[in-house]
């Protein structure tokens, strides 16, 4: 009886949140537009995505493919799970592409500046951008509130009354 409860205080919260921004099933899981909550991450994104990535193993395993065609089932299967993290990154007003800003400064060096910059510098910034997108995806993505409001990425995923009262 206490499952059945929860079962359906579990569903109540899931179609609530299915209907945030009016997002269909194809524009939730395979678009990069518009800004999602930590809950509809944790809810619709996860599930979906690990999913996904055993049905691809499975198959790989059933139909013995070789690895090439792996790498090309798991692109696809992994799609869905970068386009919920991006929205969760539009959700906190990032980009996915805003570690990639430290390069825009290496075009005013002159040559030599820039050849130093290349021997000694390059590889620690590259390292860098790789720490923020891991920063970005393993921690900031599931993790940290979005912004309050509306930002350059669409309107709060959590503004609406209905679902306010719900969380």
């Amino acid at each position: 009886m206490c499952f059945w409860r929860f079962y359906s205080s579990f569903r109540e919260i899931y179609q609530k949140l299915s209907n945030a921004q009016g997002l269909s099933f194809w524009g939730f899981y395979f678009s990069f537009k518009g800004r999602i909550s930590r809950s509809q991450f944790w809810l619709k994104g996860i599930p979906f995505s690990g999913a996904a990535i055993v049905v691809t193993l499975i198959i790989f395993d059933e139909l013995k493919m070789d690895v090439d065609s792996l790498s090309v089932f798991m692109m696809i299967a992994l799609w869905p799970f970068f386009a919920v993290a991006v929205k969760r990154l539009h959700d906190r007003n990032k980009s996915v592409w805003y570690p990639l800003k430290i390069f825009s400064y290496t075009d005013r060096l002159s040559t030599l500046e820039y050849l130093v910059f290349r021997l000694f510098f390059l590889p620690f910034l590259l390292m860098y951008v790789l720490i923020l997108w891991y920063w970005s995806f393993f921690i900031e993505v599931p993790f940290l509130k979005g912004t309050y409001g509306s930002n350059r990425f669409g309107p709060d995923p959590l503004k609406t009354d209905e679902r306010t009262q719900l969380l």
